[in-house]
């Protein structure tokens, strides 16, 4: 699955102190609070960019930031499946469908990678950017 390290990925690293027991699986809590982080600091750049931008403040009647804001507390992220597992590089290849209640609807299925960095012991998500689609 070489696609999924593409120049559409985007690639976010926690350090999660006390990783005892290899990469956490495709649908462990530890891979769902990566992927919430990546939606939250989206979120957060798009707002920046509509309360700061000329352009943008000239769409402001036609979108409403409270409830873009709203985003990360109302998305549920289903259909988790584990597409490949190397054992030897301790690397899980995934799919999901995420969908967010600010646009009812929208359903995206996205593809994901995680891994552990041998060095520091970070776990490593790579993600499609498909999986914001939807909010931008």
């Amino acid at each position: 699955m070489k696609g999924i390290v593409s120049a559409s990925m985007v690639l976010v690293s926690v350090l999660l102190s006390g990783c005892v027991g290899g990469t956490p699986d495709c649908g462990d809590g530890k891979t769902m609070d990566l992927i919430h982080d990546v939606i939250v600091k989206a979120v957060e750049k798009r707002v920046t960019w509509y309360e700061n931008s000329a352009e943008a403040k000239k769409y402001m009647d036609m979108f409403n930031v409270e409830a873009f804001r709203k985003i990360p507390d109302n998305y549920e992220v289903s259909k988790i499946r584990v597409l490949s597992y190397d054992k030897d590089t301790d690397v899980y290849e995934c799919e999901a469908s995420i969908t967010y209640d600010y646009q009812p609807g929208r359903e995206r299925n996205f593809r994901y990678r995680v891994e552990t960095d041998q060095g520091d012991s970070q776990t490593l998500l790579s993600y499609e950017k498909s999986m914001l689609g939807p909010i931008f």
